[in-house]
């Protein structure tokens, strides 16, 4: 087991996909599917609210690696009925394999 598994609660993830035509205008389709994260509030993250690379609305989010696929820029997470936009997503690696993903998570208005 790991800590995502053990204290995680299950979110939705909604995987953007955008196609452009040859005129370069964009069309947006998504997905949505269930995943287990360990949501942390902003709040609890002194350095990065000061730095302000993150709001105290915000979240830091941690994901299995299983979920590699689906955690991406740009791609976004309904939790607490809230919907957060994902940024800087790293996957943390241990001896070359990913151990985890950690996002930042912006909160967004509209869903």
């Amino acid at each position: 087991m790991t800590i995502i598994a053990d204290v995680g609660t299950s979110v939705t993830v909604r995987e953007i996909t955008r196609t452009y035509n040859d005129n370069g205008d964009a069309t947006e389709s998504n997905s949505d599917s269930t995943i287990t994260a360990w949501i942390v509030p902003s709040r609890n993250f002194d350095q990065d609210l000061k730095s302000g690379s993150l709001e105290e609305k915000d979240a830091i989010g941690f994901f299995k690696a299983t979920d590699s696929s689906k955690i991406k820029d740009g791609n976004k997470i309904l939790y607490n009925f809230q919907w957060y936009g994902m940024r800087n997503v790293i996957q943390i690696l241990i001896s070359g394999t990913i151990h985890h993903i950690e996002a930042d998570l912006l909160a967004l208005i509209e869903s």
